[in-house]
């Protein structure tokens, strides 16, 4: 099974390398706030705050809140449903408005000191919905993401995570395009603060390619979590 996900690891390095063209190049710093509070054994309700910063992080970028709810199917399998507000910079220097609905799936296996998570998202998004004819029209995503985890000791957790993003429905051409236009690395860190707090530390890469303004971003973020 190591193998099986190494390997696939691999091949989504290399579609990264091989989709590269003449882009743009930036430097991004994105800040997150993680809020869980567990309802009942199977079911929690998370708030998430996150800022993100563009222009070789001297500019903001976007800024959103997300809610959501969790429900544990089984030991190692959870799925989520979740809304998300977003403010965004377009290029004419304002903020669009941007709704997406999230539905998750994820899986995870431990063996040994290492953890190798999958999540399946499926997303649902409108954008420009104030300032486009077609801000109303919902473009349609599916998005695939890695984990691999190691417990390094009780407290520090080193992890590496990649992810692909294909675009099901480009609502501005209006048709069913089935293509990859995006894919993000991350190499990074949590660091157990106590039982119910957490701090995390990643630098990423993202690859965003096949779209109108293809860019390459080199990222630094920082994560704090909270439950309760």
């Amino acid at each position: 099974m190591r193998i099986r996900i190494l390997i696939l690891f691999f091949g989504l390095f290399c579609s990264a390398i091989l989709c590269r063209s003449q882009v743009t190049k930036d430097f991004g710093f994105w800040n997150t706030l993680n809020i869980e509070h567990k309802l009942n054994d199977d079911l929690n309700l998370s708030l998430t705050q996150e800022i993100r910063f563009k222009e070789n992080a001297s500019r903001l970028n976007r800024f959103y809140t997300q809610l959501g709810l969790e429900y544990k199917l089984a030991k190692k399998i959870k799925t989520a449903l979740s809304y998300r507000f977003t403010q965004r910079l377009e290029d004419e220097n304002y903020f669009s408005l941007r709704h997406r609905l999230i539905w998750d799936l994820n899986f995870k296996k431990n063996v040994d000191k290492f953890t190798f998570g999958y999540r399946h998202r499926l997303q649902s998004e409108v954008k420009q919905y104030y300032s486009s004819k077609l801000g109303k029209l919902p473009e349609w995503f599916y998005r695939h993401k890695l984990q691999v985890k190691y417990e390094l000791n009780k407290r520090i957790e080193p992890y590496f995570t990649t992810e692909v993003q294909v675009q099901l429905y480009d609502a501005g051409k209006m048709v069913d395009n089935n293509e990859l236009n995006r894919v993000r690395f991350q190499l990074g860190t949590d660091i157990k603060l106590s039982a119910k707090k957490t701090f995390g530390i990643y630098y990423g890469f993202q690859n965003e390619f096949a779209t109108a303004n293809e860019t390459d971003i080199f990222i630094l973020g920082i994560e704090y979590s909270v439950k309760f």
